[in-house]
């Protein structure tokens, strides 16, 4: 596997796990675009849904990818308690 596959291994996971959890819905104006990378690649991607993506859905995933690190921290810290 090499270093790209291992990136879009990562988006994968991360996009299932936004809309899996409901952080990311079929409301938000992105959705179409996180299911179309999530299933087909971002090479898929026409040059306004990637922008969608850079613009709308990154930052999004990145906030969702935030919250669950901070969650195993405090869970951690309620283990310790």
């Amino acid at each position: 596997m090499g270093w790209n596959d291992h990136i879009a291994n990562e988006l994968t996971a991360s996009l299932t796990d936004a809309i899996s959890s409901g952080y990311l819905t079929s409301e938000d104006a992105g959705y179409a675009v996180a299911v179309k990378a999530r299933d087909q690649g971002m090479g898929s991607l026409t040059a306004l849904e990637r922008d969608i993506f850079e613009f709308e859905l990154r930052p999004l995933i990145e906030s969702f990818e935030q919250r669950k690190i901070e969650d195993i921290g405090r869970d951690e810290l309620d283990r310790q308690e």
